[in-house]
């Protein structure tokens, strides 16, 4: 068997059963997701957000609602390639359903999605 640990520069570091280590350089290649993840969900502090959309680019809006409609976070990002990464932090949320809304400011388009805050 091989314990591997992988570092913030995508490395892998393989520790042998002799305590030898070797680095490997690993790629992750996320071509094959959907256009639109969140994850972990359910969530209970940190909500991740993958959105790749060739079109849609520029100026974005990222609100959560409580499930009554009631606004109780709101952030502007941009998105200037075609994949877009953000961590947003829910632990100060109570327990519940909410929704997320991503709205491109040029486009008009919106995109909404549940969640549930564990």
């Amino acid at each position: 068997y091989i314990n591997a640990f992988i570092d913030s520069e995508y490395r892998i570091i393989e520790r042998t059963e002799s305590n030898n280590y070797a680095t490997t350089t690993i790629e992750v290649d996320n071509s094959s997701l959907t256009n639109v993840i969140l994850f972990p969900n359910p969530v209970q502090e940190e909500l991740k957000i993958f959105f790749r959309d060739k079109k849609n680019n520029g100026k974005m809006l990222i609100r959560v609602y409580r499930y009554d409609g009631r606004l109780v976070f709101e952030d502007e990002a941009f998105k200037s390639g075609e994949e877009f990464f953000r961590v947003i932090d829910v632990s100060w949320l109570n327990t519940g359903l909410y929704v997320i809304a991503i709205d491109f400011e040029k486009v008009n388009s919106e995109y909404a999605f549940k969640f549930l805050k564990k």
